[in-house]
């Protein structure tokens, strides 16, 4: 019980945590539990005779770029206490347990698409695409009961006096490491189960309720509809919580065939609140749907790309080329970069390569300028450097 206590003083309810933060985590975690995604136990009621897979984490607040913070249960954090150190969730859990294969598919997914996109038939017309998304994606996997205990953390209290609780979820939680692991391999078991359905007959499927977010508009060009009933090409993929589907077809009851087939597998693995009796919105991101990401069409951002189906191209959102050239010229415009920087640019610019190739080439004097672990990185003086970044 003194262990617990203690690192509830000392860790697991971190001080530096901002007051907005801490009231965003607050109304975030009140409304899990609400939907009935994770329940509330006072301290008081496990100090004595706490379970033994109790470990009580601290939260890092993320900022973000849509609702001030995303919130990451720490739990790579230990404890250590009279000479004791006791291991974090990470450091406790069993390698090679979790199903990892899935996660080797994910740098494979843009170079399909580009290839299916890029080998498609000019005779059949324009390319397609959609794509949904499942929201809070780790609330969707529940975890056994015993295990729950695992992931507890501490309530923000709304005022000093107010008793502490703990939060005890019941699904799993960014900041585990095998959480990644265990939700791909279950995006992936839905996209099989769409491909399953897609390549059953047309109108087998039921209608579904929120298909009509994905009717296709009836505006198109004339020069760009291209109907036909014989086999059309088409690909389904999924990148962690992000199901995407191309097709080449602009006949509406294959798009609606397809789109039937993917909205009920996406059900019938991440099952919506009537089917699980909890609270709360759809695991079909709703918000991404009005936005009129899962509406079939020619031109679609994917994965840091737009497609344009007509033109058969790739090309970088305009806000992502400015962002990249923002940070170039205020690189290159130093004697020395923190580390950090160059880090972040590099990582933007491999990602500008996959339809840049040329570009790859001038990957090396970066790779070599980061080798080591130099916080501070020479940038005028390295001409190979300067010379590589400028060229970009």
């Amino acid at each position: 019980m003194e262990m617990l206590e203690a690192a509830m003083e000392r860790g697991a309810h971190p001080p530096a945590l901002l007051p907005e933060a801490a009231m965003q985590l607050r109304e975030e975690t009140l409304e899990k539990v609400a939907q009935g995604y994770a329940r509330l136990v006072s301290w008081a009621s496990l100090k004595y005779n706490p379970p033994k897979n109790l470990k009580i984490s601290p939260i890092a607040a993320i900022p973000h770029k849509s609702r001030g913070f995303r919130m990451i249960l720490d739990l790579s954090h230990g404890v250590t206490l009279n000479g004791i150190t006791h291991p974090s969730v990470n450091a406790a859990t069993r390698p090679a347990v979790a199903p990892t294969v899935a996660m080797a598919e994910l740098g494979n997914v843009l170079p399909r698409l580009i290839y299916a996109v890029a080998t498609a038939p000019d005779a059949q017309g324009p390319v397609l695409f959609s794509k949904l998304d499942v929201k809070d994606g780790y609330w969707r996997m529940v975890v056994p009961l015993e295990d729950e205990w695992h992931f507890a953390y501490v309530l923000p209290k709304a005022s000093p006096d107010e008793p502490t609780q703990l939060v005890i979820p019941s699904c799993l939680q960014m900041g585990w490491c095998d959480s990644p692991s265990y939700f791909c391999a279950t995006s992936e078991m839905a996209r099989d189960v769409a491909e399953t359905l897609a390549a059953q007959p047309m109108g087998s499927q039921a209608a579904h309720p929120l298909e009509g977010y994905l009717v296709p508009p009836s505006d198109w060009p004339e020069d760009t509809l291209h109907t036909s009933t014989a086999a059309f090409v088409n690909l389904m993929e999924v990148y962690v919580d992000d199901f995407i589907q191309m097709a080449q077809t602009t006949d509406p009851k294959q798009l609606e065939h397809l789109a039937r087939a993917m909205l009920h597998a996406i059900h019938a693995v991440f099952p919506p609140p009537e089917a699980t009796g909890h609270a709360g919105e759809d695991p079909i991101a709703l918000k991404k749907l009005r936005q009129g990401d899962g509406m079939w069409d020619i031109r679609k951002e994917i994965l840091g790309w737009i497609f344009d189906g007509a033109k058969r191209c790739i090309e970088l959102p305009p806000d992502k080329v400015e962002r990249i050239q923002q940070e170039i010229r205020a690189i290159v415009r130093h004697k020395q970069v923190p580390r950090r920087h160059l880090e972040k640019l590099r990582g933007r610019l491999r990602h500008a390569c996959i339809g840049l190739p040329a570009g790859k080439g001038l990957m090396g004097p970066i790779d070599v300028a980061l080798k080591g672990d130099k916080q501070w990185l020479p940038m005028k003086s390295n001409a190979a450097l300067w010379e590589a970044i400028t060229d970009f």
